[in-house]
């Protein structure tokens, strides 16, 4: 499978636990796709990952230079600073078209609230591409119905798993081997009887008829 993954300037948290998990998708960490927003591209310095691009206004980049002798192969578009589109939303709309299935996104989380909205809201952005935004105690990725996974306990990223719905209401919500069952049940946009449930059997069942909705898989920070 193809993967992208999209560094953003937010907080990455944790390094050696964002690292485990991106582990998951590539043991080697080599992504089909690689592109460093803005300050994400410390990120990237940090988890020795080379960028195929660098992108953004660089406006909290110190030493833009010396990362483009690090990285001599990789694009770099520079935009101004004042312009319609977060760096954010560039990024997700270039990594449309180099034919990944599955996007990870990280620097996404922390700091201000509207760039968090924002980055989570993005996500719809990517299309059929499935995304997933990773910090240390977060995994979050948009689902739209119909929809189901298999959840397996000995690949749990983290001991709590939410349903959050983002339209009106979602329909046929079924969670399967959880410590709160839910069977076809219909979820408002203001009701938070998804939030904070736990897998209870070695593996369950998500599922979704239709809607559009948050899944996310989190833990407490130690």
């Amino acid at each position: 499978m193809k993967i992208g993954l999209i560094a953003l300037n937010g907080i990455l948290g944790r390094k050696e636990d964002v690292e485990s998990h991106l582990r998951r998708y590539s043991d080697d960490l080599d992504f089909e796709w690689v592109i460093g927003v803005d300050g994400g591209i410390s990120y990237l310095r940090e988890l020795n990952i080379v960028p195929s691009q660098l992108l953004g206004d660089f406006d909290s980049v110190s030493g833009l230079e010396d990362y483009l002798k690090l990285w001599p192969n990789a694009l770099c578009d520079k935009f101004p600073s004042e312009k319609d589109e977060t760096d954010a939303e560039l990024a997700m709309d270039q990594m449309l078209g180099k034919g990944v299935e599955e996007v990870l996104i990280i620097g996404g989380f922390g700091g201000r609230l509207d760039h968090l909205m924002g980055n989570v809201f993005l996500l719809d952005r990517l299309k059929s591409i499935r995304a997933y935004m990773i910090d240390d105690i977060n995994c979050l990725e948009m689902i739209k119905g119909p929809y189901e996974i298999t959840i397996l306990k000995e690949t749990l990223f983290g001991k709590y798993i939410s349903i959050v719905p983002l339209d009106a209401h979602i329909d046929g919500v079924d969670l399967v081997g959880f410590k709160y069952p839910l069977d076809n049940a219909k979820i408002a946009f203001s009701e938070t009887i998804g939030i904070s449930n736990e897998l209870m059997e070695e593996k369950g069942t998500v599922s979704l008829k239709s809607g559009k909705a948050l899944l996310i898989q989190s833990r407490d920070r130690a």
